[in-house]
């Protein structure tokens, strides 16, 4: 994951911080956690859970909190955007050039998908061991259970990732195959009826000219 989406995220619940529960409080290291894990440890929370320095101070970070509103802001758009393409794909006829970005798309989705897997697991990886180092030099029962229970939902939270992505990479799979068996089978070409008494009607006619010419030279 990378360090922007970690830094909108509360190190001690990992929820996104937000406008309301979740706001942004700063300590005087530089770190934030949420407003309501601040308050829930106000009495209990002497050092930053990241860096372990001596809390003297906390305020809400404003500005992280406009970072936070341009990038949902940007998030959203992005998703109506992928809303829209989607909508218009469905409404194309499929073609082998469709098919062939497809084929693409899936390859460099499986590409994309493998680096990042790797670069998320091993980020994932050095915050466990990071955790299990502190859980080795705490003494306290309590930060041991804490600790302990953010390991388990960085475990839970990269498997999620993972799933996340094999099923993106078997819809596209599904959707090659359907389209392959689809080429595959004969196409039945489409008459327009229209056309077709048309093209009956100029037939008529035209033997019937041939007919009044034939008997007009034997007349004469």
């Amino acid at each position: 994951m990378s360090q922007g989406i970690l830094d909108f995220e509360c190190p001690i619940c990992y929820d996104e911080f937000d406008h309301a529960y979740k706001r942004p409080m700063t300590m005087n290291c530089g770190h934030s956690v949420c407003e309501d894990c601040s308050n829930k440890g106000m009495g209990t929370m002497k050092t930053c859970p990241k860096c372990r320095t001596l809390i003297t101070t906390r305020a809400i970070n404003f500005s992280l909190l406009g970072a936070i509103e341009q990038f949902a802001q940007q998030k959203a758009e992005l998703l109506e955007l992928r809303a829209r393409q989607s909508a218009q794909t469905r409404e194309q006829n499929v073609t082998s050039g469709t098919l062939d970005e497809l084929k693409n798309s899936l390859g460099n989705l499986k590409l994309e998908s493998e680096a990042m897997q790797r670069q998320r697991a091993q980020e994932t990886l050095a915050q466990i061991n990071y955790l299990q180092n502190q859980v080795h030099q705490q003494v306290n029962q309590r930060q041991i259970t804490d600790l302990n229970v953010q390991i388990i939902a960085l475990q839970n939270r990269l498997s999620r990732e993972n799933q996340s992505k094999d099923r993106r990479v078997e819809e596209l799979e599904a959707k090659i195959l359907e389209m392959q068996h689809k080429q595959q089978q004969p196409q039945t070409p489409r008459v327009d009826p229209v056309m077709e008494a048309k093209i009956a009607e100029l037939e008529r006619k035209l033997e019937s000219s041939m007919q009044t010419s034939g008997d007009i030279q034997l007349t004469g």
